[in-house]
């Protein structure tokens, strides 16, 4: 009995690496690749051929994680997959077909994962948006969304374009200018309300981010 083929162990692991990445145009590269590889042997033995295109299948689908599909119906859904390409008789539209549905299935659970990923991002967002004046640690932010926090942390830069602690000084130094411009309060005052208990620290960072000093601002 005809075994399958070893599609070659760097393009495999570059295949996974590219799902795992959520890099899909890199996906569609290394899927090509592979077609090309295993297309290369034994170009007459379709059945080998079969073997080897449902290998390829079976990487990419063990390489992803959907939270909202059960290990059964993603199991399910590969075997549709395996059916639809063996009532093909011809090389290319097998490889036609599954780069096409391969591809189509990676943009879904990159969509999917991007959904998951914004979640945590925007429940942070807006505990800071609320409780600016606290004091707010990345540490208490990502018990609060049950992740660890280095991982918060890639989220949410990767979500916002900065990092956390920027993005709570923007806020917190947004509320300032407001305050400064609408209000009478002292600058100790307005430092306190936004989370600073030290004035002059606060002064310093106000500077840092805004140009000038918080009294030259109010001016």
């Amino acid at each position: 009995e005809d075994s399958p083929l070893p599609v070659n162990m760097k393009g495999e692991d570059a295949l996974k690496a590219a799902v795992e990445a959520l890099d899909l145009k890199k996906f569609d590269y290394m899927l090509r690749e592979c077609f090309r590889m295993i297309g290369n042997e034994n170009p007459e033995n379709y059945r080998l051929y079969y073997k080897n295109v449902e290998q390829l299948i079976r990487v990419v689908f063990e390489a992803v994680d959907f939270e909202d599909i059960s290990d059964t119906e993603l199991e399910a859904e590969k075997e549709d997959l395996y059916a639809q390409i063996r009532k093909y008789a011809d090389r290319s539209s097998i490889r036609n077909y599954v780069l096409e549905y391969l591809n189509a299935f990676l943009k879904k659970y990159e969509a999917g994962k991007r959904n998951q990923e914004k979640k945590p991002v925007r429940v942070v967002k807006d505990y800071i948006r609320e409780h600016y004046q606290e004091n707010i640690s990345l540490e208490e932010m990502a018990k609060l969304v049950d992740l660890n926090p280095v991982y918060l942390s890639v989220l949410f830069k990767r979500s916002t374009g900065v990092n956390f602690n920027d993005y709570l000084t923007d806020i917190r130094i947004a509320k300032a200018k407001s305050m400064l411009k609408d209000t009478n309060e002292s600058i100790a005052a307005i430092a306190e309300q936004v989370g600073y208990a030290n004035a002059k620290y606060f002064s310093q960072l106000f500077s840092k981010v805004v140009g000038i000093n918080p009294t030259v601002y109010r001016q």
